[in-house]
């Protein structure tokens, strides 16, 4: 399935964003553990990079993994290097074209109809 059809289904993404980089990866762990499906982990938590590698080793593909505040290029090679299948991003940035160029799904942040219509725009 797409994300968004998982999305749809399950009607729930977890997000994880923490100060203590193993109560990150153990709460992903358990939340999966006890059936949430979709998660993001947020790149403004700390040592985000370690936290996604780590949760995508240990569940492999029981988790559809994503990546949060991802804002740059840099953000979205990094976050796919570590295991990362998805992008979201708090408002139009420009991770976007990025993220689409590479085939990877993106959820933007948009809170206007100008906003709404330029991340359309951007794919």
């Amino acid at each position: 399935m797409s994300l968004i059809e998982d999305l749809a289904a399950d009607r729930l993404l977890a997000i994880i964003r923490g100060k203590d980089v193993e109560a990150s990866i153990a709460t992903a762990i358990a939340l999966v553990d006890e059936g949430v499906r979709s998660m993001e982990i947020s790149l403004s938590s700390a040592d985000a990079l370690t936290v996604l590698s780590e949760v995508s080793s240990a569940l492999g593909d029981r988790v559809r993994l994503g990546a949060g505040t991802v804002l740059t290029p840099a953000d979205v090679d990094a976050a796919l290097d570590n295991g990362a299948t998805y992008i979201v991003t708090p408002a139009i940035a420009p991770s976007i074209s990025t993220a689409v160029d590479r085939g990877v799904p993106v959820l933007c942040g948009a809170l206007t109809p100008t906003e709404v219509l330029t991340a359309l725009d951007a794919g």
